[in-house]
């Protein structure tokens, strides 16, 4: 059961993207949603086609954080995160796009969990 209302919030955060950040909200579109409460980072990730969630996680989140979790995975996959890290350290690879993406989030009003850019670690990169 927990799963249908963490995909009804994540849905709601889709369309509420479409409305206010389209750009954003579009691409969400493209990403099918998986219920996985066995994520290594109990939060989002993507492997730039599947949005991963948590459903505990999903359920404990305001729909603002839940918009800009979305967002966030959108960029990952916008800008192609996922194939461009070669053999780059892979846990700095993640700090340096985490920043750089919530930076994006942020210029854009975004709510940033904590309301720091630099965290690293709220939503993952797969």
């Amino acid at each position: 059961m927990m799963n249908n209302e963490a995909e009804f919030r994540l849905t709601k955060a889709v369309i509420s993207l479409i409305r206010l950040q389209p750009f954003y909200g579009v691409l969400a579109m493209r990403l099918d949603r998986v219920a996985d409460a066995n994520l290594r980072f109990k939060t989002l990730a993507t492997d730039g086609e599947k949005l991963y969630y948590d459903p505990g996680w999903v359920m404990a989140q305001s729909p603002d954080v839940l918009e800009s979790g979305v967002a966030h995975e959108v960029v990952h996959c916008a800008l192609q995160h996922m194939y461009r890290r070669g053999a780059r350290n892979p846990t700095k690879w993640n700090q340096a796009i985490d920043y750089a993406t919530n930076w994006m989030l942020h210029e854009s009003g975004f709510t940033i969990p904590g309301g720091d850019i630099s965290f690293s670690g709220t939503f993952r990169l797969n």
